[in-house]
């Protein structure tokens, strides 16, 4: 994650504590945990305490950080989140909707400085959104100097709030991505976000939590994907699942599954919305609206995606249609950042 280490404007008293703070923060960055930010004007007033020898390990970051300076401040625009530690209060805590400031106290713990877990329903959606954070450092033209860097943690239905609990108990800060296991625009949540009703989405005290507007992860793979693997005959691609896509059916369509038509219906009276019964009336239905892909059609895409170059993939990505897929790959990233370039 990008860190902003924050200090008042007074000259700041650099006791123990505040000491350790600061060289957990240096360790992290100088070992692709974390991005850390100092201004040079703390650098240079945090250099002129003498703490250090020369040749000290931790001056050699110190150089490094005051002269990369404005290109590590300059991805901080890009990203959808951030953490800053106050180096001002000891006990402190402050959310928006870009970033969470903490007194440093917390940070006192060495543990804090280890890559931050996100929590998945399934190991998969982690490989695929760490495919797409990747892209967007491409994108922005970050890879060289920048690479991404998280503790995966696997939920799976019921389990995946427990999962969420014992990570935020030993180690916040973390990121919790959800399905919303919709199959219709007026569906309540699936069972697993559902059990979550006491924590609100987006950033809270110490996490941050994202369940997906579409239906799964499946659903936000670009479709471009799914027609290369029809091109190499690992899925056949339908004309009805074509449809879906053209006209924005795919928000709800079960991947894994497929959708029945009297399924689909049934759910529009229960509801009482008209919604598949549009589709249904300008695309030729059978029993299926559209079959599905089988339940290891997410491990498929990302095996796809993986073997290609980063720039090859990032091609298959329309910024017009995939615009969850760059969401969540910008939180990722913002979650996971870190330098690609170790100190020693």
């Amino acid at each position: 994650m990008f860190i902003f280490i924050n200090y008042p404007e007074e000259d700041i008293v650099i006791d123990n504590d505040i000491r350790r703070v600061i060289e957990y923060a240096l360790d992290a960055h100088a070992n692709g945990k974390h991005i850390v930010w100092m201004s040079k004007k703390f650098i240079t007033v945090y250099m002129e305490k003498d703490f250090y020898e020369k040749t000290d390990y931790y001056l050699k970051i110190l150089y490094s950080l005051r002269d990369t300076s404005r290109e590590i401040f300059r991805i901080k625009n890009e990203l959808t989140f951030y953490l800053e530690i106050n180096l001002g209060e000891k006990n402190s805590l402050y959310i928006t909707d870009k970033h969470m400031k903490i007194g440093y106290e917390k940070m006192l713990d060495s543990a804090y400085w280890q890559p931050f877990d996100i929590v998945v329903e399934n190991l998969t959606d982690a490989d695929l959104l760490k495919l797409s954070a990747q892209c967007i450092l491409i994108e922005k033209e970050y890879n060289r100097r920048f690479s991404i860097n998280i503790a995966s943690q696997q939920g799976g239905g019921s389990t995946t709030l427990n999962t969420f609990e014992n990570c935020l108990n030993k180690r916040p800060i973390v990121l919790c991505i959800l399905d919303n296991d919709k199959s219709h625009p007026k569906d309540d949540l699936g069972n697993t976000a559902s059990r979550f009703k006491d924590y609100p989405s987006g950033p809270n005290k110490y996490y941050y939590l994202k369940i997906l507007k579409n239906r799964e992860i499946e659903n936000i793979i670009p479709y471009k994907v799914y027609e290369e693997l029809a091109i190499e005959r690992k899925i056949a691609i339908s004309d009805n699942f074509s449809r879906l896509h053209t006209h924005g059916y795919r928000q709800y369509f079960d991947h894994k599954n497929g959708l029945k038509k009297d399924h689909a219906l049934e759910k529009d009276k229960k509801l009482g919305e008209l919604y598949w019964d549009k589709f249904t009336k300008s695309t030729a239905c059978g029993e299926w609206i559209c079959r599905g892909f089988g339940d290891n059609i997410a491990k498929t895409c990302y095996d796809h995606m993986n073997n290609k170059t980063k720039q090859k993939i990032k091609e298959l990505v329309d910024t017009n249609q995939d615009k969850e897929w760059l969401e969540l790959g910008r939180l990722f990233a913002s979650w996971g950042i870190c330098s690609s370039i170790k100190i020693r």
